[in-house]
């Protein structure tokens, strides 16, 4: 089974958005489970109180569909606000930037990651099997 990494982006995507070639993904990669870090969680439970009308009314659509048992059959939630990465450490050794977290559990894990952050795409590069991303409403494989 490939373990595929949701970032906040890409979550918000898929809730709320037709995304292209979803059934593609298991025909190149095989079995799919989708692994929700509880950061992204709460980053969007923080969008939804948070940000401005459409903003917070696409958060609450993505937390709706991470709690869909449809879904949920397909993804699990995951603690990776303990781990850290290299390049994003804090003080006290533990990074508090959602970002730095999913791309030090990417690096440890050995995961897939799916998210729309060119930035982030950039520092992923060479440090996990693979970027999942969408161009043109259509998933991709980098």
């Amino acid at each position: 089974m490939v373990e595929v990494l949701v970032d906040t982006s890409f979550i918000i995507a898929m809730a709320n958005i037709p995304i292209k070639g979803m059934d593609r993904l298991e025909v190149k990669l095989g079995r799919v489970e989708f692994l929700i870090p509880d950061v992204v969680v709460r980053e969007l439970e923080r969008i939804a109180i948070d940000a401005g009308v459409k903003r917070a009314r696409e958060a609450r659509a993505a937390l709706k569909l991470i709690y869909d048992a449809r879904f949920r059959s397909k993804a699990r939630m995951i603690d990776i606000s303990k781990v850290s990465d290299t390049e994003g450490k804090s003080a006290k050794g533990v990074s508090s930037d959602v970002d730095d977290l999913i791309v030090g559990y990417a690096e440890s894990a050995g995961c897939y990651v799916a998210t729309l952050d060119r930035e982030m795409i950039k520092r992923l590069r060479g440090r996990c099997p693979g970027i999942i991303t969408l161009q043109d409403d259509t998933l991709t494989i980098a």
